[in-house]
This record gives C-alpha cells, structure tokens and sequence, in this order.
C-alpha cells in the first residue's frame, strides 16, 4: 500500500500532474520506460536537492559571515549539495526551452556528481536527446512537487516505480535511498 504524499486533494492533483508528464515522455516523445526511468528519477532527485539546498542557501544568507552563501563547504556541512547559480531550478526555469537548457541542467548534475561520486554511475550524462519544451516542463512539475510541504524525495520516488513501470534495480534504490536522506 503507497504512503499518503500529504493532504487527500494535494495528493490526488500531484499524481494526475505527475502521470501526465510521465504519459507525455511515453507516448509523445515516444519513449520507453527503459528509456525515461532513469533521466526522471535524477531530474527528481534534483530538484528535490536544489529545495534543500535552497532552504541551506537561506540560512546561510543570515549567518554574520555572508561569504558562506557561496561556499560549497558549508553547503556539505549543511548536508546539502552547493549549486553555482547559473544551475539553480529558478535560473533553469527562466531559461528558453532550447538547447542551452539541457545544457544548463547537465552542468546542475555535473556539479551534484563532483559532490557525490557516488552518482556518477546513475546520473545520465546529458539531457540533450530530450526535447527541450518536454524536459522545461517536467522541471517545472518536478520542482513544484519537490517544493510542497510534505511531499518527500522517497514518497515521490515510489509512486513512480509502483505506478509506471519502472524497473530500477535494487542496488539504485539503495543508492538513492541514502541520498534522500535529508529528505524524509
């Protein structure tokens, strides 16, 4: 039985959102699962870093030492990843969809794996074969969802392995279940 993601009618509106944008890389930009699992996991898992990072970010932005902001140390310390601001959701978000979106996301995960080795293995190396409009929307949706009080990376997470197919394998799940930490 799936975990509640929050409230009955967030929870209703944040599956249909989140089946739709899956729905439109099936059959729209005609891939597979096999195809679309990964990619969207990690686009999940970053937008869901960038939220703490985000709520690390404002934190710092208090301390007596301002400079801390833009310290990838403290970030760590923090236990959240450091983004440059040009890969930030915000800046993605604001960007045409082109190509240089894809590239700006790549250069968001290049940074996250430089954190964490341990994503170099799953992490996709480029977003380029997605089509631009598709993967600007499904930031947008992703990182709406990754920003509602009480909606968790893993909760998210597996909803979209129990209800669409995916197939990850366990030695992923445990890899991101330990990354997720900070967020349950």
């Amino acid at each position: 039985m799936r975990k509640p993601l929050s409230s009955k009618k967030s929870k209703y509106a944040f599956e249909r959102n989140l089946w739709n944008g899956v729905d439109r890389l099936r059959v729209h930009a005609g891939l597979t699962v096999a195809q679309y699992e990964r990619p969207l996991i990690t686009l999940l898992l970053l937008c869901f870093a960038e939220v703490k990072s985000s709520a690390v970010r404002a934190k710092l932005a208090l301390a007596a030492d301002k400079s801390l902001a833009d310290c990838p140390g403290a970030y760590k310390a923090e236990g959240a990843y450091y983004f440059p601001p040009n890969t930030r959701t915000e800046q993605l978000l604001a960007m045409p969809p082109d190509l240089s979106l894809a590239k700006a996301v790549d250069a968001a995960l290049r940074s996250m794996k430089k954190q964490n080795p341990d994503l170099t293995g799953f992490v996709p190396r480029t977003f380029k074969s997605f089509d631009p409009a598709l993967l600007r929307d499904l930031l947008k949706l992703l990182s709406g969802t990754a920003g509602k009080p009480g909606v968790k990376y893993h909760h998210v997470a597996e909803w979209l392995m129990g209800n669409t197919g995916f197939a990850i394998q366990s030695d992923t799940k445990t890899r991101h279940a330990g990354l997720a930490q900070g967020n349950r």
